[in-house]
């Protein structure tokens, strides 16, 4: 069992004590790789789309996990060596991975989210009402019960600064509705390194801002399909 060390911050009251304090994440390595390559698609059929490179895909997203991180005695996950050898820019690239990841598996394990999409991926299919460069939130999801969540992931090599916390709060506020419905839930994550031990820190910020934009949703969206039986 993989153990995560986790800081909750500002959410609703509602939610829990368990969502305004320090916690451990326990999860399997099992969950950890589902998250990776799940990460960004709206559903199970998305994880196939493209034939065998779709496969290679997942196999990718997997590696990427098992090459960079490893687990201690005690159960917590540590930079491995070869995270450690890479050059700074690829460093980079991974972090941000890994924020991605473990957005995905904080929200689904927490927040009962089944499918985080990435923003970008579905524009036709989501059709923001987002200017070209505008700052924005990189995912999105629905909870079992419904419910949207904005989501900002962001992922460290090293310590957390508050900067970044701050700039990822800053972008879920540049949404303000998805379809008819406001999100019940706008949370910034950030991915970082410990004393060489991944933690997680996660807030639900404030509400949207004045001028933020909407997600316009057609009734041939792909959203209709969230929950395709399987």
């Amino acid at each position: 069992m993989l153990k995560v060390p986790y800081r909750s911050e500002r959410f609703p009251y509602h939610f829990g004590s368990g969502f305004r304090s320090s916690n451990i994440c326990n999860c399997t390595w099992h969950e950890l790789i589902w998250a990776a390559i799940t990460v960004g698609k709206a559903d199970r059929l998305h994880l196939l789309r493209h034939g065998r490179h779709s496969i290679f895909e997942l196999i990718y997203r997997s590696s990427i996990i098992f090459s960079n991180l490893k687990q201690d005695s005690k159960g917590f996950i540590r930079r491995s060596n070869v995270y450690g050898a890479l050059d700074p820019s690829e460093k980079g690239a991974i972090s941000y991975f890994l924020g991605l990841t473990f957005a995905k598996l904080f929200v689904e394990k927490y927040l009962k989210v089944p499918w985080l999409m990435h923003l970008d991926v579905y524009h036709t299919q989501l059709r923001p009402t987002l200017s070209p460069g505008r700052s924005k939130p990189d995912l999105v999801g629905m909870t079992t019960r419904g419910d949207w969540i904005v989501m900002e992931a962001k992922g460290r090599s090293g310590s957390l600064t508050s900067d970044v916390l701050k700039k990822a709060k800053n972008q879920t506020r540049k949404l303000r509705r998805i379809g008819e419905s406001f999100p019940s839930t706008r949370v910034a994550l950030a991915c970082y390194f410990s004393g060489d031990r991944l933690k997680i820190k996660w807030e639900d910020p404030d509400e949207y801002d004045e001028d933020a934009a909407d997600i316009i949703l057609s009734r041939k969206s792909i959203i209709l399909d969230y929950y395709r039986p399987f």
